[in-house]
C-alpha cells in the first residue's frame, strides 16, 4: 500500500508501476522534459488487479495517465494540464469511476491544441467509465487546447460501458465515436 507519495519534475515516469496487487492512495506525480515515453503514471503489463484512489498526474510532458495494464481500478483519479492524452488506456478491462481530465494539450508543457485527448482508449471490449468529466479550462484565458474529452471505440457507447460522461470546452466535442 502506498499512501500520501509527492513526486516532482520526474524525468521519465512519476510512478512506473508494474506489479499486480496493490493499492495507491493519494499519490501524485509531474514529469519534466524526457527521452522517450513520459508518464505522471504508468501502469505497465503486469500490473493487474490494482487499486488507484485519489490519485493526480499533473504538469507533465507526456501522458497524464499511461495504462497498458488489465483488471485495474481507478475512482477519483485526475490527470491535469499534460502535452499527451491525459489518459492513454491501452489495454482493456479496466474500471474508472468519477475520474478526471483537464486540459490535455496544454501549451505550457509544449502540447500542440487538437492534438490530445482527455481520455484516449485504444481498446474496450470490457472497460467502463462512469461519471468520469473531460474539460478544458482554458488556462491563462487561453483558447481550448484539449480535442475530444472522450476518444473511444464506438462499442464503449452501443455497449454503455461510458455512463454520465460529462466535460467542457473541449476542442473537437466530448465523446468522439470510432
Amino acid at each position: 500500500m502506498t499512501s500520501r507519495l509527492r513526486v516532482r519534475g520526474a524525468g521519465q515516469y512519476g510512478f512506473m508501476i508494474d506489479a499486480p496487487d496493490n493499492w495507491w492512495h493519494a499519490c501524485e506525480a509531474t514529469t519534466r522534459d524526457s527521452t522517450g515515453a513520459n508518464a505522471g503514471f504508468y501502469v505497465g503489463a503486469n500490473a493487474a488487479n490494482n487499486f488507484f484512489q485519489v490519485c493526480k498526474s499533473w504538469y507533465t510532458r507526456g501522458y497524464g495517465w499511461h495504462v497498458r495494464a488489465n483488471r485495474n481500478k481507478f475512482v477519483g483519479c485526475e490527470s491535469q494540464d499534460t502535452r499527451l492524452h491525459g489518459w492513454y488506456v491501452e489495454w482493456d478491462r479496466n474500471t474508472f469511476v468519477g475520474c478526471v481530465a483537464d486540459t490535455a494539450a496544454m501549451y505550457d508543457v509544449q502540447g500542440t491544441a487538437d492534438t490530445a485527448d482527455g481520455f484516449y482508449v485504444a481498446d474496450a471490449a470490457a472497460t467502463s467509465m462512469v461519471g468520469c468529466q473531460a474539460f478544458d479550462r482554458r488556462p491563462g484565458g487561453r483558447v481550448a487546447q484539449q480535442r475530444y474529452g472522450f476518444n473511444v471505440p464506438a462499442s464503449m457507447v452501443s455497449g454503455g460501458r461510458l455512463v454520465a460522461a460529462t466535460g467542457w470546452d473541449n476542442t473537437g466535442g466530448l465523446i468522439r465515436q470510432r
